[in-house]
Order: structure tokens, then sequence, then C-alpha cells
């Protein structure tokens, strides 16, 4: 077989590989002993990519990139390195030289914008993964087509979520329907992770599990990234570092706190989308000034009420959500739910001003925000709007608002409330904690989130799991499944509900 005959071959079999058929590929790996050409190396990455083994990856580092041949193995051996996340991740296509054909160039480059969308480029990429979109369907290449939109949608996470879960639904329907295993997944775990940022971690555990089923272990670094954040029980260790931050604040240990978040700052480039991940659990966790970023500086500071995209499924189904914490004479902010110990190893002894329960009502709410207010209080017909959501009207309300001041001086002792010339404060001479109002986990969540980890359920055995009354967990149901979040199927004599993604359907393997 002559190198060009050779090298023909190995592209036709490039092409078959995608669509799932390596029995050209099998053939051409077997052919050729140690040290296998540049075509070879392709192959067996690409195989490796679909969960196979057709050879070892061996002699790398004297490995000639040269042509088409070349620039396939590149492609392949970029693909591999990214998708696990290793710290190290070497930039093969940079060694790679000659002409490539037009289908293994447009591969190329995909993997470079992908490996660009890693390093935390964001609205830069998106007109030139449109560009290479564009250009692949004039090309007819369709597994390019589809996953040069899921970095489009990757490529816009951070910056635009509507037209990022738009680009992300688009290339999870395509790749479905052309029936490309590999860019399925891209697809996908873009969409799963779109879908947490929205705020739907239930829908990310749904497509993640799934995709967790089938993927091949070439993509475990990345999914089982996704899949910590997605609020997955396990113990990915690609997460370590991240378990150990919040084991760490559990536990009310400041020097171990710093050691997991320095490892932390270490592992991902700031601005890529695994360090924005972790740049936001710092923040939402250290209690100590200085650690909010842009994205979570609202949230902390009481001008936004809910959690920070994507870190609502690690906030735990023990206890609160979140805390609303203050020091004497210092500023309220807010903590995920995990940090109160760190937040007391800071702070020292704390007093918890209310139950969960109460906090969920009208005195969490005032007591929210007269602690976010600060010494200087706020105005009582603002605390008003704030706790009842309409205007103050003196003379209709004053009343209503005192009843509601004196009931909750009686009921917390440890914060004083003054009430002078129209402004209320509230003053505390020991560091106080509340369970935030605005962070409550409601039962739909719970529920949610329950059946997206464990899959189709009865009614009955939802509110066993629940610990709430079947008459409840009906309702709920009903309400999830008239919303269109849960589909409702009859099994039996009795209904089974489970979670619904109407864009996403289970990926079938390589």
């Amino acid at each position: 077989m002559t190198p060009g005959s050779f090298e023909a071959d190995a592209l036709s079999a490039l092409r078959l590989a995608e669509r799932g058929d390596f029995s050209v590929s099998r053939r051409l790996c077997r052919v050729h002993a140690a040290p296998a050409p540049a075509g070879v190396v392709g192959l067996r990455a690409q195989a490796r990519l679909a969960g196979l083994d057709l050879g070892p990856l061996e002699g790398l580092d004297a490995l000639r990139l040269e042509g088409s041949a070349g620039w396939f193995a590149a492609t392949q051996l970029d693909r591999l390195s990214l998708l696990s996340l290793a710290e190290s991740r070497p930039a093969w296509l940079e060694r790679a030289s000659g002409d490539p054909t037009d289908d293994v160039a447009a591969a190329g480059e995909l993997t470079s914008l992908l490996r660009r969308a890693f390093q935390g480029e964001g609205a830069s990429l998106v007109e030139a993964a449109r560009a290479l979109g564009a250009r692949a369907m004039r090309g007819r290449l369709a597994s390019v087509v589809v996953e040069a939109k899921a970095v489009e949608a990757l490529a816009l996470c951070e910056h635009d979520l509507s037209s990022s879960l738009q680009a992300a639904r688009h290339a999870s329907r395509m790749a479905q329907s052309e029936g490309l295993p590999q860019p399925q997944y891209t697809a996908n775990l873009v969409l799963a992770r779109v879908r947490r940022r929205t705020g739907h971690p239930h829908l990310a555990l749904r497509i993640l599990g799934a995709l967790e089923q089938v993927a091949p272990p070439a993509w475990s670094g990345w999914l089982q990234w996704e899949l910590f954040w997605a609020g997955a029980p396990g113990t990915q260790e690609i997460a370590a570092p991240a378990r150990a931050l919040l084991a760490a604040a559990r536990a009310a240990d400041l020097a171990g706190f710093d050691a997991a978040r320095d490892r932390l700052r270490g592992r991902f480039a700031p601005m890529s989308p695994f360090g924005r991940d972790l740049a936001r659990l710092v923040a939402v966790t250290d209690p100590r000034p200085g650690a909010e970023t842009p994205e979570t500086a609202d949230w902390i500071h009481g001008r936004e009420a809910e959690l920070p995209a994507g870190l609502a499924a690690l906030t735990g189904e023990d206890g609160p959500r979140a805390w609303v914490a203050r020091a004497p004479g210092g500023p309220a902010r807010r903590l995920l739910g995990p940090a109160r110990p760190l937040w007391e190893a800071h702070a020292g002894p704390t007093v918890q001003l209310c139950s969960e329960e109460r906090a969920a009502g009208r005195t969490g709410a005032l007591l929210a925000s007269l602690l976010f207010s600060g010494p200087g209080g706020v105005a009582e017909a603002e605390l008003f709007a704030r706790v009842y959501g309409f205007p103050y009207v003196r003379e209709l309300h004053a009343r209503v608002f005192g009843v509601l001041l004196h009931r909750v001086r009686k009921e917390v002792e440890t914060i004083q409330i003054e009430r002078v010339d129209g402004v209320c404060r509230a003053t505390h001479d020991r560091a106080v904690c509340l369970p935030d109002p605005d962070a409550s986990l409601q039962l739909e969540e719970r529920l949610l989130r329950w059946i997206a980890r464990e899959g189709r359920q009865e009614a009955r055995r939802v509110a066993e799991e629940l610990d709430v009354p079947l008459r409840s967990a009906q309702a709920v149901l009903q309400a999830l499944v008239e919303d269109g979040a849960l589909v409702r199927e009859r099994a039996g004599r009795s209904f089974s509900y489970r979670v619904e993604d109407t864009t996403f359907q289970e990926p079938t393997s390589a």
C-alpha cells in the first residue's frame, strides 16, 4: 500500500467513523506495526473518542504531523486532550503542517475553536463559529456544522444566555437528526451546561445522566465536571478541588478552604468556562471581603435575589440554601448554605435569628431588608414595599406595619429594631445570620431535582421520599405537568412522572 493510497483510505475511514462505522479503521490499524504513521494514530485517537481501542498511542513526541493525515491525527489528539480537562493539555494542532483536505481543515479549525472556548474566549469567538458552520454547511460537513453551533453556544454562555440556549438546542436537535454520535455528545454537554446556567439543573442532570450511560471514557473529564455542578451525587475526580472547598466550608476550616481555593485558581484559566465556575463558587462561600466577582456581587450584597446562575445545585438539600449574615457594625452579605460554619470561623459565634420556615414569610423579608440596609437604616416606605410588595400609604398601612415590627421585636430578641423619623434600622452586638428568604428551596424544585436524578416515579413514592402528604405531592406534580416540566404517563392502574426536556433525546452510543 503506497503512502498516497493509505492516506486516501484513512480519510475514507474518518468519514465512515463519524457515523459509527469503524470497519475500515480496524483494517488499517491492524496492518501497521509500531511506530504507527500519523494516519493510524489519527484513527486510533478517533476510535478512543468513540470508546474503541484500535491500538496504542505511542511515540507521539516523534510523530510527524504532515499533510491531511497529520492534520487529522493532530485534530483527534487535540480533542482527546481537551475533553480530559487535564491540567496540562498539549496543543497538537500547532505542530501540524502542510495542506489538508477541506474536510480535515474544517475539523481542525473546529477543534481550534473549541480550545479557544475552553480558554475563555467568548463573544469574539461567536462570529468565527458561525462562519465555520456556514462553510461546513456549503461543504455538507454535517458533523462540523453541528459542533460549530455547539461551540457558538458555549462561547455565548457567559454573555448571552438566551442566545446560548437557542444555539445549544439547535445543535442538539441537528445532532440527533443526523445520527452523529460524537457531535451528540458535544452538543448535549453544552446544552446541559446552558440549562444549568439558566437555572434548570434538573434538566441538566437528566441530559448528563443519559450521556453518562453512553459516552465513552474519553469524554469523562468534561462530563464528570458538568455532573458535579448539576448536583449529581458521586466522587467525580475532576471536581475534587471544588468538593474540597465545600468540605472545608462545612468544617469551618479556613486554612483548608484557602488551600483548596489556591489549588482551584491554578487549575483553569480564570476566564475559561471552568475557571468562571470555580470563581463563582469561591465568591459565594468565602466570608471575607474581596472574594466577590462582578457576577456575584449583586447577589452577595442583597441587590439581587436570584442565586448566581449555575450554583443552585450545590446548596445541598439539608438546611437553608443560603444565609444572610452580618457582624456587628459591618455590612450584611449572603453566603451559600454550606458556608455558614466558615462564616462563624471568620466572624465568631453567630446567632440564628429565626427558623427557615419563619424566614420564608414576612418576618424573614423584614429582617433581611434591615440587615442589608446597614447602620444607616432604610426608609419605612421602602422597607414596607420590600416586605409587602406594594407601595406604602402611611394613612392606610402605618398601623399594620407597626404591628409587624412589634411582633418581630418580640420574636427576635438578639436584634434591636428602631423606628425613628420614618427610618428603620437594626442593631446587634453579636454576629447574626438568617436563612435567606429569597433562596428557600421550594417543594417544586426539590421534587424536580429528585425525579431528574432518580428517573420515572409515581406520586406515592414522591410523597414518601420528600416527606410530604400524598395530596401535596399530587398537587405539585399536576402543576409541573401543566407547566411542561414533567410528563405524566400511565403505569398500570396509576400514573408515573418523568422530567421533560423536549429538545433532548438520549444519544445513541458510537
